[in-house]
């Protein structure tokens, strides 16, 4: 015997705890609130790896500095080398640009694999905990440890993805503005607007794809639901002729969730496809400015390439947010259940180590209600089984038959009473 069993008001304190945790449970994500709470085990998983994470914002800083590599070369072609001639300056500059884009691949690729094993560790830490507390919660309410797998799988896919990376580089987008407004406060001037219209235009699209991303979740979840319960059910749908009305439900289920998907994808393609058209357009401004400007000898020619250049750079974090806005709603969904999953389902509790023992069974006054039901199932039930007798419960179908059993093995905790052995 390796646990000491409750005692009565041990067990009334448990039950009433979980009975709270189980009828008011926390909302649901519905993606119009992006805060994590950092007191959860998941916050700890993922503050476990502070470190990689801070490499990762090194790197980070070090590749967007060196993307200056560029607009800065094509300043010096057209400044310098074009009106001096000079081709050993030219060869310079091009072996010393060749150089910082390598050293740009080569931390763009430790950054990857940085993302990538981040994502790794923190499935590992806690993957464990997941699979058993979905499983104790099943014993509670109908639940699917798979299901549960499959949030953290979306949320270590995000993690080791792209979308780390772009929240990284999000912060350059306004220093990539203060070096155009360097070069010139017009041009500064309209890659601020022509960013914030594009960031307006993210900000519109997460508010008209969320609400259809949530209700195509909750319909797959549905539909997927449906469909665990009839392969699990196969033998009775198909002895009692219920294929073709349980295929029906399904089939109506998966619809729903189908037409929200397409609604989803419908409004994410549009805000990708207008993203990218007016970031076109605004790149295709800003030469036009910058060649009225050359004209009127405020600028060089150089500095027109180079703005545009630097302004395309400054955009993309903000192309990138929205096209990996999906998998980010996805993630952070995926983190709020399996948040609120850890929260309702602790740990076990430690328990003293017993000796052996002799397998006396007594039970007192035992009332058992099922879980998130007040109504009693057993009500003031007292008996003792001593070594080696057996007892039987008889009675019709859905009498509480099993209840007994559930409760002296700890699936089901006790309102009253206690099960004490030896």
């Amino acid at each position: 015997m390796s646990r000491a069993p409750r005692t009565s008001n041990e067990l009334n304190g448990v039950q009433n705890q979980r009975t709270s945790a189980y009828s008011n449970p926390q909302p649901r994500s519905d993606g119009s609130d992006f805060r994590l709470k950092h007191d959860g085990e998941l916050w700890q998983a993922l503050n476990a790896s502070k470190s990689a994470f801070t490499a990762t914002a090194m790197f980070s800083f070090a590749i967007n500095l060196l993307m200056l590599t560029g607009p800065l070369f094509m300043l010096q072609v057209y400044d310098r080398v074009m009106t001096s001639g000079s081709i050993p300056t030219l060869v310079a500059l091009s072996i010393l640009t060749g150089s910082l884009y390598a050293a740009i691949g080569l931390l763009e690729l430790v950054r990857s694999r940085v993302v990538v094993r981040i994502g790794m560790d923190f499935d590992r830490r806690v993957t464990d905990r997941i699979f058993n507390a979905s499983l104790r919660r099943s014993v509670k309410e109908a639940n699917s440890s798979t299901t549960m797998l499959r949030e953290l799988d979306s949320i270590r896919q995000f993690i080791a993805g792209p979308g780390p990376i772009t929240l990284f580089d999000a912060p350059w987008t306004p220093c990539y503005l203060l070096v155009i407004f360097l070069m010139h406060w017009s041009l500064g001037i309209a890659a601020s607007l022509g960013a914030i219209v594009l960031v307006g235009l993210a900000i519109i699209s997460e508010k008209l794809c969320t609400g259809a991303l949530t209700e195509a979740g909750k319909g797959v979840a549905n539909s997927l639901e449906i469909a665990e319960t009839g392969q699990r059910n196969a033998e009775a749908i198909t002895a009692m002729g219920m294929q073709s009305a349980f295929r029906r439900r399904w089939k109506s289920t998966n619809r729903e969730a189908l037409s929200w998907q397409l609604l989803a994808a419908d409004r994410h393609g549009t805000s990708q496809a207008i993203t990218k058209s007016l970031r076109l357009d605004l790149q295709s401004l800003m030469l036009a400015i910058g060649a009225a400007l050359a004209l009127n000898d405020e600028i060089s020619a150089g500095t027109i390439v180079a703005a545009t250049i630097i302004f395309g750079r400054a955009l993309a974090p903000v192309e990138q947010a929205v096209a990996h806005w999906r998998s980010f709603l996805r993630a952070f969904d995926g983190y709020s259940k399996l948040d609120q999953l850890l929260r309702f389902t602790p740990e076990p509790e430690i328990r003293t180590s017993l000796p052996r023992p002799a397998g006396r069974l007594s039970v007192r006054n035992l009332s058992v209600a099922a879980p998130n039901n007040r109504q009693l199932i057993l009500h003031n039930i007292s008996f003792e089984i001593a070594p080696g007798q057996m007892c039987a419960v008889i009675g019709p179908s859905a009498s509480g038959k099993s209840t007994p059993a559930r409760a002296l093995v700890g699936l089901w905790p006790s309102s009253r009473g206690s099960v004490r052995i030896d």
